[in-house]
């Protein structure tokens, strides 16, 4: 893309960065090379030319793309990070928001589960909502699409992400507006922020085809919950059947304890003949990974185009877990006229999803391995069939069999979409253009979940079968004015006017059928029992927006934006928000006065914004006092109440100050700081009602809270020549969440709520929102061996108790972390490169909710798993009285206390590449451009407590948002992925 002159006389373009040239220029001329982002060079001109393009400080990271215009990041006035393609390419994950992690300060990604295709959170700023989304708005080409979870079932907690139907390798550059400044243009939708997402285009000249594969296996990222040995776990139970006989048996010695324990042992923990069962082995495996695909990009003065097309199929570590994706773009561009151009950008995407359950089914080979299946529990019988005759005891069914049910059993969804945009551009005068822009995306589910007759699952039942069959679709509309123009060679103005529509409809058919005849013939019409549902809605919006940026002489910027959103969500009176900004920066190294030091601080400004946001609930008829039909009087159809009124529901606001600084020292060193401070209002919140209204709760704005931080982003180039380059980039975020208001949530005006899905989380005004809420653990009693819990009551707090009714729960601590970031490095040696990222955390706790197994000899150890930190040496015995681990007793309870928490803190090699690029005379007489081999790597290395036995990045729930952020059970962990490709281009 560089322009190559010959004293300001256009004569040639490079089309590939890495490609050769031919140009006519006379002897003794000059060629003058510019590119965006990179400082302009003029060089004599003689024979085979090299020309190594240095990038340019002082444009702070080249542009900003807002979805409304693109401009310099030095004219822009707001918070934003720009990422480009070279920092998403090569990463091993279908997914995009998972590439951007440790990329950009303050923006934490998440995952619901480690299958592939799993939904995926980011946040931006933290947590922003709590029955609305806390999830971004995601923008396309410059228009909003559908993002959220396309799956209907939520057997598994994986969901199906609509982001892993995009080809990550098709995206140019990403931009994720952090402040209001420009995300006020998105209003009612921008709350958590804007990722806005630019793709590739064709560029005229030599048409590129670039074919990239590559191939690799995962593995658990890290131990997952490790559990005794046979052995060890039945020395273990008989210790406890002794402690149990002599606590319980009055005049019990322990030579008669230990001959009870021995007529018991066997009931828990017999020894199968074949040896003991190792269920790890059995229900996980390696995964693997294969991805293909082809681009090709090109074009004359007139026409340009890009296309690509992609294939990928990845195996998680389950036996029912596995992604199969096929996406297609074309992205083409034709100018009509001088003043007229028409755009187009489709996408087609088909995937093919197949899960396992999560949490706590019990037929999750997940929790089976961790809890359910003990080493006694054997899965083969001696002649090789399935044991399906001797009962498991933590199962309750011999039928429950995970490694039978899972060669039975299934659960898949297919997703089609197609994302179309068009546009028009035409050019009034040479400073006003109008565009319309026309944009429709489109998804199908077909879920459909079997569970056979043969099956614990689906044998009461004489077999299951359901289907969900789903439809989203989005059609946005704009109509805009962009104009930019500059007067006296001083004032620079530019801007739009815009005019919006945006219809999303939804609907649903599912079906169930039960008592089939057959195993083989899981459709509907083969049911003797069959039943159905299906549901439609739509919702609608209308904006009117305008923005206008001023620039004085390069070195006073101002910025104001403001929309006008009405959607359908709300009753007439409420129906319409406006939210705005204002932004202005002043670049200082511009002034007169910093010329003196300019070769110490090349470039400087000083930035400030500060506006409103927006967020919607996520029901559409919330408002509206709504009956329900489908209820059956005495053999009639009726109908019923099925939601109160709450005409005064508005919209969420959300208003943020940023204060933002930019400089670069010694034209090495780029420097970002922000400092945020983000108040959240009229947050929707659902108030616990009186049982006589017939309602348990109502949505209601009754609550607010409040985060602020700093972002700190330091980019250097710490060497720079000929034949090795090496940058280094710094991203830290520190952030403080606060809950300020719920109103009388709770109903009885106590400002605080336990969580409904989690007990174990609770929100208290004044408080961190996601706080860990149990009784507080003081240690071992050393006269018991019991566990020990502070009272915080009364005069004396830190009194200890071994009955935990004498004692209160308090806040133990809090999910998010205290700072969090990331460390990239980027080398390149001749032919070699080099890029990794570390992300860190600190400061920030998780819980681990497995209570089944987490207690001192509860009932579940006894039937299932045992984890391994329990260990008779580390246990209270009356010879052992200072032990760091409780007395182990055959039923005891299990107390929920900070015990189960553990530190999130961790230090983990993200992502890393190495890739070695063939010297150009061998590609060359080859006939090719460029010939790169590459080895890539995700999760690779992860650095955290000991004592945690999970993962340390927090799990998400895709369909309760952040009520149980960093609740802990049985989810497929991270996975850590290795591969291995080669790209060649020509």
């Amino acid at each position: 893309g560089a322009t190559v002159q010959v004293k300001g006389t256009t004569q040639g373009t490079v089309t590939d960065m890495d490609g050769n040239f031919t140009i006519s220029a006379p002897a003794g001329g000059t060629l003058v090379i510019s590119y965006v982002g990179y400082r302009t060079q003029e060089v004599p001109v003689s024979a085979n030319v090299m020309i190594t393009l240095v990038p340019d400080s002082e444009m702070l990271e080249d542009l900003v793309v807002t979805g409304f215009g693109v401009q310099r990041r030095a004219s822009f006035t707001g918070a934003a990070s720009v990422i480009s393609t070279a920092q998403l390419e090569n990463v091993p994950s279908v997914s995009l928001s998972s590439r951007l992690a440790g990329a950009a300060a303050g923006v934490s990604v998440g995952a619901a589960s480690g299958q592939p295709g799993a939904v995926e959170s980011l946040r931006i700023r933290g947590t922003g909502s709590v029955n609305a989304s806390s999830e971004p708005l995601y923008v396309i080409d410059g228009v909003p699409m559908i993002s959220n979870n396309l799956s209907g079932f939520s057997y598994s907690h994986s969901g199906n992400s609509a982001l892993s139907t995009i080809n990550a390798n098709d995206i140019e550059s990403i931009t994720i507006i952090k402040d209001a400044a420009a995300a006020s243009l998105y209003g009612s939708r921008a709350a958590n922020g804007v990722v806005v997402i630019t793709t590739k285009s064709g560029r005229a000249g030599k048409t590129n085809i670039t074919f990239r594969s590559d191939w690799g296996f995962s593995n658990i990222a890290t131990e997952y919950r490790p559990t005794l040995g046979g052995d060890d776990r039945r020395e273990l139970l008989h210790h406890g059947l002794v402690n149990f006989r002599l606590i319980n048996t009055a005049g019990s010695t322990l030579e008669s304890a230990n001959a009870w324990a021995d007529s018991q042992i066997n009931t828990y923990a017999e020894k199968p003949a074949n040896g003991w069962e190792d269920w790890r082995s059995l229900l996980l495996r390696n995964g693997s990974q294969q991805n293909y695909e082809v681009s090709m990009s090109g074009g004359n003065e007139r026409t340009t185009f890009f296309s690509s097309l992609s294939y990928s199929s990845i195996e998680g570590i389950t036996l029912q877990s596995s992604l199969e994706r096929i996406t297609g773009r074309l992205n083409f561009t034709h100018k009509v006229t001088d003043r007229l151009s028409f755009n187009a950008n489709v996408t087609i995407a088909d995937s093919k999803q197949d899960v396992n359950s999560e949490g706590t089914s019990f037929s999750s080979p997940i929790m089976a391995v961790a809890m359910t299946t003990s080493p006694q529990d054997f899965a083969f019988n001696p002649d090789g069939s399935y044991n399906i005759t001797r009962k498991f005891r933590a199962l309750g069914n011999p039928r429950a069999n995970p490694l039978y049910t899972a060669s039975l059993n299934y659960d898949k969804s297919d997703v089609t979409r197609f994302m179309g945009t068009t546009s028009a551009d035409f050019k009034i005068t040479d400073w006003i253009t109008f565009r319309e822009r026309i944009s429709y995306d489109f998804s199908q589910t077909n879920n459909r979940v079997w569970w056979d007759p043969r099956s614990n699952d689906g044998f009461s039942s004489s077999g299951v079968f359901q289907r969900f069959m789903m439809n989203r679709a989005t059609f946005v509309s704009q109509s805009q004015f962009l104009f930019s123009h500059t007067f006296d060679g001083l004032h620079s103005f530019d801007g739009v006017l815009a005019y919006e529509t945006e219809e999303y409809k939804y609907d649903y058919t599912y079906t169930n059928g039960s008592n089939f005849p057959s195993d083989r013939r899981p459709e509907i019409i083969n049911a003797g029992t069959t039943r159905g549902t299906s549901y439609y809605d739509e919702r609608r919006m209308v904006s009117y927006i305008g923005m206008i940026n001023y620039n004085y002489d390069n070195r006073y910027y101002l910025g104001t934006s403001f929309r006008r959103d009405g959607s359908s969500k709300f009753r007439r009176d409420n129906r319409w928000g406006n939210f705005w900004s204002v932004s202005g920066s002043w670049r200082l190294s511009q002034e007169e006065f910093a010329q003196s030091f300019a070769h110490i601080v090349s470039d400087a400004r000083i930035r400030g914004s500060y506006g409103t946001n927006g967020n919607q609930p996520i029901d559409n008829y919330g408002y509206m006092d709504l009956y329900g039909f489908g209820f059956n009087y005495n053999g009639n159809p009726g109908s019923a109440p099925s939601s109160m009124p709450y005409p005064q529901l508005t919209w969420e606001k959300n208003r943020q100050l940023n204060i933002g600084l930019d400089f670069s020292l010694f034209q090495r060193f780029n420097v970002t700081f922000d400092w945020y401070n983000r108040w959240a209002d009229d947050l929707l919140l659902r108030k616990t009602l009186s049982q006589t209204t017939g309602f348990n709760n109502m949505l209601m704005n009754v609550g607010s809270m409040r985060n602020k931080g700093i972002d700190l982003s330091i980019t250097s180039t710490n060497i720079r020549n000929n034949d090795f380059t090496w940058t280094t980039t710094l991203n830290l975020n520190h952030n403080k969440n606060r809950l300020t208001d719920i109103g009388a949530y709770s109903g009885t005006g106590t400002p605080e709520y336990i969580s409904p899905a989690s007990a174990r989380l609770i929100h208290r005004v004044g408080q961190p929102f996601n706080s860990i809420y149990a009784f507080e653990y003081a240690g071992v009693d050393p006269e018991t061996g019991r566990e020990m819990f502070f009272t915080n009551t009364g005069d004396n707090p830190r009194a200890t108790t071994i009955n935990s009714a004498e004692a209160r729960q308090v806040i133990i601590g809090k999910v998010d972390p205290d700072l969090m970031g990331g460390l990239t490095n980027n080398l390149s040696y001749k032919n070699l490169d080099l890029g990794f990222t570390f992300t860190f955390t600190l400061g920030g706790n998780l819980y681990d909710n497995a209570s089944w197994i987490n207690s001192n000899g509860g009932t579940m150890q006894y039937d299932g798993n045992v984890p391994a930190y329990n260990k008779i040496q580390d246990m209270w015995t009356p010879d052992n009285k200072n032990a760091t681990l409780p007395r182990f007793v055959f039923q005891n309870p299990h107390v929920a206390s900070s015990r189960w928490m553990h530190s999130s803190d961790h230090l983990r090699l993200k992502n890393v590449t190495l890739g070695y690029s063939l010297p150009r005379n061998l590609v060359e007489q080859a006939k090719l451009n460029r010939v790169r081999l590459y080895a890539s790597a995700v999760n690779l290395l992860t650095f955290k407590s000991s004592n945690l036995p999970f993962d340390p990045e927090p799990p998400v729930n895709p369909r309760v948002s952040d009520i149980t952020m960093g609740i802990v059970t049985y989810q497929t962990p991270p996975l850590r992925t290795v591969t291995f490709g080669i790209e060649v281009s020509f």
